[in-house]
C-alpha cells in the first residue's frame, strides 16, 4: 500500500498557495538543494526524507555515483551549476521504478529547489486522486529544461489569471 505524508494530500486536496508554500518549509517530506550545493550532498538529503537506508552516493576517483540499493547510476558531472539538475536526474534512474522525485513548483525562482520524494504508488495515488493539481504542482524531472539553468515555467490553473490582469475586466 502507497503511504503519502498527510501535508502533502492535504496539499494536494486543498490545491492551496499556502499548503504548498508550507511544504517547502517541511524537512520530513522535501529537501532543498541551493544550486552552489555539493553533489553529494543531495543524496544524502533525498534519503534523510525517503529512510529506505538503500540510498547514498560514493565517489570513485573523480567520478560521482547514486546506489540505491544494487542499482549503481554514474553521474555525468560537468562542474557547472547544471550539475545539481544532472545529479536529481541519476539520482531518479537509480531510484527508479521504486521512487520519484519531483520538483515543487512553488519553489520555482528561489535559490534553492524544493524537491518531494515519493514512492512510484504514492505518484500514482495523488495522480489518480487529483492529476491536475499534481501535474500543477509538481514537475517531474527531465533532461530539459534544467531546474537550475534554464527557465521552468510553472502552469497556472485552468481559468485563472494572471496577476496584472486582476483589475481588467473579463
Amino acid at each position: 500500500m502507497a503511504t503519502v505524508p498527510d501535508e502533502i494530500q492535504d496539499a494536494v486536496r486543498s490545491d492551496d498557495d499556502a499548503a504548498f508554500e508550507a511544504l517547502c518549509e517541511n524537512e520530513g517530506c522535501c529537501f532543498a538543494v541551493d544550486w552552489r550545493e555539493e553533489d553529494q550532498y543531495l543524496v544524502r538529503y533525498c534519503e534523510s526524507v525517503l529512510q529506505t537506508g538503500r540510498l547514498a552516493a560514493e565517489w570513485a576517483g573523480t567520478d560521482l555515483f547514486v546506489t540505491f540499493g544494487t542499482k549503481r547510476v554514474r553521474v555525468p558531472l560537468t562542474e557547472s551549476p547544471a550539475d545539481r539538475h544532472i545529479t536529481l536526474l541519476a539520482m531518479n534512474e537509480a531510484l527508479s521504478p521504486e521512487y520519484e522525485v519531483r520538483m515543487l513548483y512553488a519553489s520555482v525562482g528561489c535559490d534553492a529547489g524544493i524537491f518531494v520524494p515519493l514512492s512510484s504508488d504514492g505518484w500514482s495515488l495523488l495522480e489518480e486522486e487529483a492529476c491536475e493539481v499534481v501535474s500543477r504542482r509538481f514537475h517531474k524531472l527531465t533532461i530539459r529544461p534544467n531546474t537550475y539553468t534554464e527557465l521552468v515555467e510553472a502552469p497556472v490553473k485552468t481559468g485563472a489569471r494572471p496577476w496584472w490582469r486582476f483589475w481588467a475586466r473579463g
